[in-house]
């Protein structure tokens, strides 16, 4: 996978197990399609995505989080409360 979460390559297991050819060249594309979530992505997934993984290098930290991403924290919980993202306790 790329940093965009396309898959762009495949190993030889990861062929087989998804029916892919051996020599076959993979076209990029998402990850969810061969998962079988070939739902398409929205923008509120991809900010819902950044923000939880800003929280996951923070470790949970909403001000770490928020200071990684070069917002403030107000913000942050705003753009959360957006996407319908909420902290478990």
């Amino acid at each position: 996978m790329d940093r965009d979460d396309l898959v762009i390559g495949a190993t030889r297991a990861a062929r087989q197990h998804f029916r892919l050819g051996a020599g076959e060249t993979i076209s990029p594309r998402p990850l969810g399609e061969f998962l079988g979530d070939g739902a398409p992505a929205s923008f509120e997934d991809g900010d819902r995505a950044v923000l939880r993984q800003a929280l996951a290098r923070a470790d949970g930290n909403v001000s770490g989080a928020a200071r990684l991403l070069g917002i403030g924290r107000a913000t942050f919980y705003r753009r959360m409360e957006r996407v319908g993202l909420s902290l478990r306790h």
